[in-house]
């Protein structure tokens, strides 16, 4: 399968997915998400702790697109 190829069936498997209505396939896939994709146990730590300092003071938050606008004003991306 050349590159070509790939990108179409990943655009072909991306539009099933987001029509995908039947609870118990979602689950599967989040199973094979899961088995493929690791996330460290102190990184989601980390991100569950950061999650609810925000739900304890959400305007301690920054909003990211500003951030991000502001970041590039500063030319640091």
């Amino acid at each position: 399968m050349d590159t070509l190829e790939i990108k179409e069936e990943k655009l072909n498997l991306i539009a099933w997915i987001a029509n995908i209505q039947d609870v118990s396939i979602i689950e599967k896939l989040k199973s094979v998400q899961d088995k493929y994709i690791s996330i460290p146990n102190w990184q989601r730590k980390e991100t569950n702790k950061r999650l609810s300092e925000i739900d304890k003071n959400p305007d301690s938050a920054i909003d990211f697109d500003k951030m991000l606008s502001a970041l590039e004003k500063k030319h640091v991306l």
